[in-house]
């Protein structure tokens, strides 16, 4: 799978969910390591400001939309 086609199912991931999304859970949808996934949602943060956040309390990322904002 190519970079781009995982950075875009990563966002339809995070996006169609209303709870955190684990590590594990990622890499089995993205067929990827958790090195990846880490790489993965830096370069969203970075190249398209996605406002991915890490919820110690769930263990699983997620969209921040405090602000109501869609990412």
């Amino acid at each position: 799978m190519e970079r781009f086609e995982r950075i875009y199912q990563l966002h339809q991931l995070l996006s169609g969910r209303r709870t955190p999304i684990a590590n594990r859970e990622l890499r089995e949808r993205l067929e990827c390591s958790e090195i990846t996934v880490k790489r993965l949602i830096d370069v969203m943060r970075a190249h398209f400001a996605a406002p991915i956040m890490y919820d110690r309390q769930s263990k699983g990322y997620r969209y921040d939309n405090q602000k109501g904002a869609h990412p």
